[in-house]
């Protein structure tokens, strides 16, 4: 096969001529075309197979494995697989650690989310959004280069009873990884408006009339009740 999976762990085969006067098998790593090699295996039996596990850390099309057996007088022959190539298919990891089940706060509020992330390779991305509706989710920050922190303060600008964040990780071969906060609440810090329409400084009303009272009122999440006072 010439291409494997970091971590992967395969079966490396071999035959031996004259075994007569054997002495030792070193099987070497190389993953920059045999530029840096690295002894993987050592042996003193005269066997024909050993299993070969690949670093879970390193990506390359340019891996191969040496081996190299020498006999009783030092003489060393040597043999090396062609080139394959080892691809990323392990996931990151992300957590949400805040905010936590049960946090509120007010809504255009900072507050703190803090994550913590790992990959085998690096993570080279997150994404955190929050819950809108029952399914869907809007963008709430975006990290496109790697951050000795894993916090950042963000607002959320509408009110939610119950809320989210999701956090996805990626690292550089695409391969992702989402985890949820706990539920939590933003709550309305936005005060209603309102406008009469028809009633200014100069109006002039005869005791007993009848008046009618025209206004228009906004709230970012409407409004409940509305009290009319008249002071004399």
């Amino acid at each position: 096969d010439n291409s494997f999976n970091t971590g992967d762990e395969f079966v490396l085969n071999w035959s031996l001529d004259q075994a007569d006067d054997f002495n030792e098998i070193n099987i070497f790593m190389s993953y920059d075309s045999l530029e840096n090699t690295y002894l993987i295996f050592n042996s003193s039996e005269l066997i024909t197979s050993t299993n070969v596990i690949l670093s879970d850390s390193i990506i390359t099309d340019y891996a191969s494995v040496i081996i190299n057996v020498s006999d009783m007088f030092n003489n060393i022959g040597s043999d090396t697989t062609n080139f394959f190539s080892i691809i990323d298919n392990i996931n990151p990891f992300i957590e949400v650690i805040r905010p936590e089940e049960g946090f509120s706060i007010v809504e255009n509020e900072p507050f703190e989310l803090e994550w913590i992330h790992s990959d085998n390779i690096g993570v080279t991305s997150n994404i955190f959004e929050y819950l809108i509706n029952d399914q869907d989710y809007d963008t709430l920050l975006v990290i496109t280069e790697p951050l000795e922190e894993t916090f950042q303060n963000v607002t959320i600008n509408e009110v939610k009873n119950n809320t989210k964040i999701r956090g996805t990780a990626m690292d550089a071969s695409g391969n992702t990884f989402t985890s949820f906060s706990g539920l939590f609440s933003v709550t309305d810090g936005t005060p209603p408006s309102i406008n009469l329409l028809n009633l200014n400084e100069d109006s002039i009303l005869g005791i007993g009339s009848s008046l009618n009272i025209a206004w228009n009122d906004t709230d970012n999440v409407g409004g409940e009740f509305i009290d009319i006072y008249y002071k004399t």
